[in-house]
Order: C-alpha cells, then sequence, then structure tokens
C-alpha cells in the first residue's frame, strides 16, 4: 500500500509553519497568507492522525474554508521524498537550489510538463501526478533530483442541465426541472431570473409568447448559468352566453333577439341566428304564425363557436266575433220583434249576444203604446273583443176597433 498524506487546504491563506507537537495528537498552526499544507503520516502506518479542536490563525483574515482532504501517493512514487503540491489552475514555479563546492555556475533545467524556466500554468483538468526531474548543471557534471508534484483537483463548477425550451398554455402552472451536480458534494444554491424569478410559476391569460428564464446554480465559489427558452401558448377563452328566457309576443308583433355576451380575449365576435329569426335576429310575425319555436343563436370568437337556442312563444291573435247584418225591422203594434243575429268567432270561442237599447233582449212583444221608431244595438262579444251593429225598429200604429160596453 502507498504511503498516505493528509493534505490541509486553508483557501485564501498559506500556512509557514506546522509544528506537531510530542503527543502527535495536536499541532501548531501560524497562517499567513495562501498555499497547501502538507503534513504526512508516519511511514510504517496508513492510520491519518484526527486533526479537530480549535485551529488559531495568527492574521487578522480568516479563511474562508478549511478542507480536509486525504491523498494515497502511488506506490510507484513512494521513494520519492520531495514533493510540490498545488491546485489545478495555478501557476507553479520550481526554485531548486544546489550548491557547487567548486564555485561553479549551477543551470537547471526540467522535465515536461515544466518550461525552461521551471514553470508550468496548470489547467482545468491537469490534475494528476507528475514525476518532475530537475536537473543541476555547473558545465562539466550533472546531478538530477526527482520531484514528484501533486496537483489536486480545483473546486469545479456545478454541472446544471436544464431543459432548453419549455411550452405551456396560458393559465398553466410553469415548473423548472433542473439536474445539477457538484464534483465535491457541495450543496447547490439556484437562483432564479429573467421572467420567471422561482422554480414555480403561474402563467396568466396575457402572458401568452415566448420569454427567457435563467437558472443558476452556485455551490459557493463558482455557479453554472443555464437559459430555458419558454413558449406560452395562447389559450382561447370561450365567449360568455348569457342564458336566454323565453320569449312571449301575439301574432303580427315583432321577436327581437338581443343576446347578452362577454370575451375576456376581448375578441372581435360574429353572432349568426337561426330560423325563424333574420340576420339581425328579428322576425316580425303575422296572423297564423301562433306557436312555440326554438331558434339557435351562434356566437364565434373566430377560434371556437358557442351555440345557445332562445325559446319563442306566439299567441294566437284574439279575432272579434262576426256579426251578420242584421236588416231593420217593421212590426204593428201587438206583433212581437224578433231579431235574426247570427254571430260566429273565427277563433272558435264562445259568443254572447246582447242587445242594448229600447229592447234588452232579441224578442219584445209590443203593446198598443209602442207605436214609434227605435234604435237598438246588438252586440256580440267573445269575452274579449266584440262587434255591434245598430238596428232600427218600427213599430207601426195599429188601429183597435170600438168596443161596446153593455151595462151590467
Amino acid at each position: 500500500m502507498g504511503k498516505k498524506e493528509l493534505i490541509l487546504v486553508v483557501l485564501l491563506l498559506t500556512l509557514v509553519a506546522c509544528t506537531p507537537q510530542p503527543d502527535n495528537t495536536t499541532m501548531n498552526l501560524s497562517v499567513l497568507e495562501s498555499d497547501i499544507i502538507q503534513i504526512s503520516t508516519p511511514e510504517d502506518t496508513a492510520e491519518v492522525p484526527d486533526i479537530t479542536g480549535e485551529v488559531v490563525y495568527e492574521t487578522e483574515n480568516k479563511p474562508e474554508e478549511v478542507k480536509v482532504e486525504t491523498v494515497e501517493i502511488p506506490e510507484e512514487y513512494a521513494d520519492i521524498t520531495v514533493k510540490k503540491f498545488a491546485i489545478e489552475g495555478e501557476t507553479i514555479e520550481l526554485k531548486p537550489q544546489a550548491i557547487d563546492y567548486d564555485g561553479d555556475e549551477i543551470t537547471y533545467s526540467f522535465s515536461e510538463p515544466f518550461d525552461d524556466k521551471g514553470s508550468w500554468v496548470t489547467t482545468e483538468g491537469d490534475a494528476g501526478f507528475y514525476k518532475v526531474t530537475i536537473t543541476a548543471s555547473d558545465g562539466k557534471d550533472t546531478t538530477s533530483q526527482d520531484v514528484l508534484v501533486v496537483l489536486l483537483s480545483s473546486n469545479k463548477a456545478p454541472v446544471l442541465t436544464c431543459p432548453e425550451e419549455i411550452s405551456l398554455k396560458e393559465g398553466e402552472d410553469l415548473f423548472i426541472e433542473c439536474d445539477a451536480t457538484d464534483n465535491e458534494g457541495d450543496d447547490l444554491v439556484f437562483e432564479y431570473s429573467g421572467w420567471a424569478a422561482s422554480r414555480v410559476k403561474m402563467t396568466g391569460y396575457n402572458d401568452a409568447g415566448t420569454h427567457m428564464v435563467y437558472v443558476t446554480a452556485s455551490d459557493g465559489k463558482k455557479s453554472t448559468k443555464a437559459t430555458i427558452k419558454v413558449i406560452v401558448e395562447d389559450k382561447n377563452r370561450l365567449p360568455v352566453v348569457k342564458e336566454f328566457r323565453t320569449i312571449r309576443v301575439t301574432e303580427g308583433e315583432m321577436v327581437k333577439v338581443v343576446p347578452e355576451v362577454t370575451d375576456e380575449d376581448t375578441d372581435d365576435l360574429t353572432i349568426t341566428f337561426g330560423d325563424p329569426l333574420d340576420e339581425n335576429g328579428e322576425w316580425e310575425t303575422r296572423m297564423g304564425d301562433d306557436g312555440v319555436y326554438t331558434a339557435e343563436v351562434r356566437v364565434s370568437d373566430g377560434k371556437a363557436i358557442i351555440e345557445k337556442t332562445v325559446e319563442i312563444v306566439v299567441g294566437k291573435l284574439n279575432s272579434p266575433p262576426v256579426l251578420e247584418e242584421i236588416a231593420d225591422i217593421t212590426v204593428e203594434e201587438g206583433e212581437t220583434v224578433r231579431i235574426l243575429a247570427f254571430a260566429t268567432d273565427p277563433d272558435g270561442d264562445d259568443v254572447v249576444v246582447r242587445v242594448i237599447g229600447w229592447m234588452d233582449d232579441l224578442e219584445y212583444t209590443t203593446t198598443y203604446s209602442d207605436a214609434g221608431e227605435y234604435d237598438v244595438t246588438v252586440t256580440a262579444s267573445d269575452g274579449t273583443l266584440e262587434t255591434s251593429q245598430d238596428v232600427h225598429i218600427t213599430v207601426e200604429d195599429r188601429n183597435r176597433p170600438p168596443v161596446f160596453r153593455i151595462p151590467v
């Protein structure tokens, strides 16, 4: 098994002194600004000492995070005693120090990936173990030293996967479902901006159109942003047509239907009427049209049609009775006057005939004092309407012969 190294990473600050205590359980840390602390475990054990308790920083600045990682050195590199730790993305500068006892000038060369000046600008994805050979030369002889460069992974931005496009209809709720992971297992905070300020948004009937929503996932150090196109389709709201009451008219009267209609989308509405109504929703009834009718009324907003029906009751127009012509009558005193009144009703109603004037009935027996000219009115009524006719009656004087009175 390879030797394990305990790497204590203090972000933004650097350890300049790490002094293990005799009990090998505590250590004093003096921190200034920016590097990596390496604490090696004893060679004869794979145990990693616990680092617990309070850390005292000899600086006014406090680190944003103290992160403890264990790095297991591969066995092939176990014999390399000189190690250099860095985090990918940093520039590593190797500054070897060699002594030439002859006082000769020393030049250094470095194996890849370092340049001839001992510098390497690392990038994300370079994390790993690198055996670097540093060669010191005095122009005559060379000496080499292997250095193990341990390049730790830098904090990676969260991996955020969101749908490119979401479609829904007006009135529906927008739900934004994104998958996000963090290589370091950090807790992620999501932020929504643009058209939606949260993961869920209720749409209204004025939201039709294309909108952009931005989702940001952050681990507190790095963030990833995704853009979602939200297409809200127009949802037609049907016209609302108030129910019709039954329309009642009498033959000969005009029927006019006036629908009460509203449309929340303020669409232009087209109203059409079925028989017996005309294009304006009107019907001029005539005699003989009595009955019950059902007319259709259709309201269209150009996308949908609402159909309603209206009941029309046409009552029969009452016609007055028909009274046949009655001729003038001439009788002599003592005779009976008979008025021959013949009346009919077009509607089949019962007809009552009355006589008003000199007579109060259709027959009257005259007396010898009735000689003269008279006018009476004959009226035929169906209970609602009536028809009247004046009749002229002449009662002629009739001579009566003398009558003897024989005394007792």
